[in-house]
């Protein structure tokens, strides 16, 4: 949550008074070399499971099935690479009420905006049959 109010300042008519944020669910954007896009839009057709690998405290936590949401339409001009997007249900690790005249709730998420990942797409492409 952003506050754009602060005590003793007036505040005119239409004026924001803050920004709320909802982490409860993330999406992680992920980056594709263009030459396997098409990989990817087969993955993302079939429907193929994706696994999300996190670095925390010298470990590694797995987050499985997950989904392939979308993918965009153009290729990157600075990379080159083509981003995908897989949606991250998120958690609450801490929530707390402080304060006794002035009650405000303090919450935790587990993934946090801005954390880096690995992304793994489980789809192998069948060998075309001839003859």
């Amino acid at each position: 949550m952003e506050l754009y109010a602060t005590t003793g300042k007036n505040i005119a008519v239409g004026d924001s008074l803050c920004r709320l944020f909802d982490y409860c669910k993330l999406a992680i954007k992920g980056k594709v070399f263009a030459t396997q896009e098409l990989f990817l839009v087969r993955a993302l057709e079939s429907r193929s499971r994706v696994t999300a690998a996190f670095e925390r405290d010298g470990s590694r936590e797995i987050v499985d099935g997950l989904f392939l949401r979308s993918i965009d339409n153009r290729i990157d001009v600075s990379s080159g690479a083509v981003f995908c997007y897989v949606d991250l249900h998120n958690r609450f690790t801490a929530d707390e009420v402080n304060g006794e005249s002035n009650l405000r709730r303090y919450t935790k998420r587990h993934f946090k905006p801005g954390q880096c990942c690995e992304l793994n797409i489980e789809y192998e492409p069948l060998p075309v049959r001839t003859g």
